[in-house]
């Protein structure tokens, strides 16, 4: 399922959101109001401004109100993505002009949460339970965001056809418990965390071939439950 997303731009002079940050005669202030699909603000959402041409990163989080500001230089493109989940989502670009005078823009992001993110990062040697240096870090960076979000997720795992269903529900089950397990060391919550192996119940592509099957073994990441 994809998220569902709107963005509002509205160029303004000098009304401001931020009572730390202001615009400058190089800089432009982005503020930011992060809500739900029904207007409630969004708390602890990271929000990200992409100069097109550079490709530096501008970041801030979201306040209890749903608030946040950046200051990003005059006369550039910009990306504006937020953080869905771990997933960078992009959803508009525009132009900051490079005019004489204070500037600041209000952008409204509406949005919801994908209810599953497939990770590809996150995974295995073969046919073991024992992470690739790349996933831990993956998992490090999930770690960190599950820290701030008041989620529970169930981390789900699934494999191709080669291993009877026994033993592909027993790796699966394995390789999601060794998951729930590192994320608990990093200081998760266990109250935030389910795990369930699949086995190959649930493919997205056949298993004719080794590509097709990589596809198939892969984790998931599904938010079970949203607290406020």
């Amino acid at each position: 399922m994809r998220t569902l997303t709107s963005i509002i731009l509205l160029f303004i002079s000098i009304t401001l959101f931020s009572q730390e940050l202001k615009p400058t005669e190089t800089k432009a202030l982005l503020n930011f109001l992060v809500t739900d699909l029904d207007g409630f603000p969004k708390n602890k959402e990271i929000v990200i401004a992409v100069d097109v041409t550079s490709n530096i990163e501008y970041t801030a989080q979201t306040n209890e109100d749903g608030k946040c500001g950046i200051l990003v230089p005059k006369g550039r493109r910009y990306k504006i993505k937020y953080l869905d989940l771990i997933e960078k989502t992009n959803y508009s670009d525009f132009d900051v002009p490079n005019k004489f005078g204070l500037m600041s823009f209000n952008i409204q992001i509406k949005f919801e949460p994908s209810s599953k993110i497939n990770i590809d990062e996150i995974e295995f040697k073969e046919n073991s339970t024992n992470l690739t240096l790349k996933a831990t870090d993956k998992l490090d960076t999930v770690a960190n965001i599950l820290l701030t979000k008041k989620i529970k997720i169930e981390i789900a795992a699934h494999t191709d056809n080669l291993l009877n269903q026994e033993n592909a529900l027993k790796l699966t089950q394995d390789r999601a418990d060794v998951i729930k397990n590192y994320l608990i060391s990093k200081g998760v919550e266990t109250s935030k965390l389910e795990s369930k192996g699949y086995g190959f119940s649930e493919p997205i592509n056949d298993n004719k071939t080794s590509e097709s099957r990589k596809k198939n073994n892969r984790i998931e990441l599904r938010i079970k439950q949203q607290y406020f």
